[in-house]
């Protein structure tokens, strides 16, 4: 196949999560609330806790490292490493180099951090394909990493997880690739304040209605936009969302179709568990993870479907706060990523809500000057935080490629 007929494309995609986890049902009971409101409100079932030795640096470099290893003849061909994240752990020094360092990527690699809330990963993303394109012979890593944090006993405590996305990024075949982007795609962008992280605290402040209507509005006028750019008109085979909770997918489904003109409740009903469904059961046991869940959302399909998803259409909506949005379109190829969601989930430990609680303010005591402790566990994870030396984050690689192979398997 020669160069001409490739194009750039999604060519792999792995995924990293903390090794704790609560279950919604405990959290609900602890605040004096019934279970079902959480799963009406959000409905999620779980949600990702980070502990000391998680990071975003941790967390993307691991997730990195899981697309790498299947890939191991490619990692001398990086040429673009980009972290999507509003978890940064530093004003001016990226997650990405971090990550870089960890990798033990070339130094002939171009290194940065993209920020714009739940967006980052998006833009990462377009960039990373558009740099692919003019370096067909060279690679890019595009990362999503977030961990959400919300107030304890806030009414949005259920609201948070962790996580990270990295996708593999470079020129293929359509059909050899695992996901082609169409040229096309609708964007909208518009200054609110919906949700916010001030740089004076830790925990994010919403709106709530103003956040709702301003997702819904960016959804409906990123859509408009695809259209009139000349977007394909064919309905696709499967819709993903920026998804905060499972909720918002259900909102958005229904927005999209009645821009659309459907609004029997059977026909959106059937049509959100054919198309949305399949990829939202990994968020109701991760939780929020800000830019990385239209990605994560993309993994869990990969799995659930696997084969069946070749040359399947899907639509795909990124929305960051703030706002800035984008609608677009692709196609699945022959080479459906594996991600092995199932079997990281599986091997969480579920924490009660005094340890959860514990577990939180230890990890975010690990931010402080002098926090370094070398004895921090591994927790199956292929990088660890160990703390800060001198202001100086430090990090510790936690086993061999082989070793860790069979650590994650």
């Amino acid at each position: 196949m020669s160069a001409a007929k490739q194009a750039a494309a999604i060519l792999d995609v792995a995924v990293a999560i903390p090794h704790y986890y609560l279950d919604h049902g405990a959290l609900a009971h602890a605040r004096g609330l019934d279970r079902q409101h959480y799963r009406e409100r959000f409905g999620c079932e779980e949600m990702a806790v980070c502990g000391p030795g998680d990071d975003a640096v941790s967390l993307a470099a691991s997730a990195a490292w899981r697309v790498l290893e299947k890939h191991r003849q490619l990692r001398h061909r990086i040429g673009l490493c980009v972290v999507g994240t509003e978890s940064g752990v530093d004003g001016a020094r990226p997650v990405s180099i971090h990550v870089h360092g960890l990798l033990g990527l070339p130094s002939s690699c171009r290194v940065f951090e993209v920020k714009h809330a739940c967006y980052g990963a998006t833009a990462a993303l377009q960039t990373a394909l558009s740099w692919a394109e003019k370096n067909p012979e060279r690679y890019a890593l595009v990362v999503a990493a977030d961990i959400a944090r919300q107030a304890r006993h806030s009414r949005d405590e259920p609201h948070q997880g962790a996580g990270a996305v990295a996708l593999l990024v470079g020129c293929s075949a359509p059909r050899e690739a695992l996901l082609t982007l169409s040229d096309k795609s609708g964007v909208f962008a518009s200054n609110v304040y919906d949700t916010w992280l001030p740089n004076y605290q830790n925990t994010a402040l919403v709106k709530q209605r103003s956040a709702a209507s301003c997702y819904l509005e960016a959804l409906e006028k990123a859509f408009a936009d695809y259209q009139e750019c000349g977007g394909d008109r064919e309905p696709p085979d499967f819709l993903l969302f920026h998804t905060a909770v499972p909720r918002m997918a259900k909102r958005a489904h229904q927005r999209l179709l009645q821009v659309q003109g459907v609004d029997d409740p059977a026909t959106v009903s059937a049509d959100f568990e054919r198309r949305v469904a399949p990829s939202l059961w990994a968020i109701r046991r991760v939780g929020n993870i800000y830019g990385g869940s239209l990605y994560l959302s993309l993994a869990a399909l990969c799995e659930q479907q696997g084969s069946r998803l070749q040359g399947k259409r899907v639509g795909l909506f990124s929305y960051g706060s703030g706002c800035c949005s984008e609608y677009f379109t692709a196609r699945f190829g022959s080479r459906i990523a594996q991600p092995e969601l199932s079997s990281l989930l599986a091997n969480r430990r579920r924490v009660s809500v005094p340890l959860y609680e514990a577990i939180v303010d230890a990890s975010l005591a690990m931010d402080e000057n002098h926090s370094y402790d070398e004895d921090v566990p591994t927790r199956r994870q292929p990088f660890t935080f160990l703390g800060i030396r001198d202001h100086e984050r430090q990090y510790r690689k936690n086993h061999d490629a082989a070793a860790l192979a069979a650590l994650s398997a």
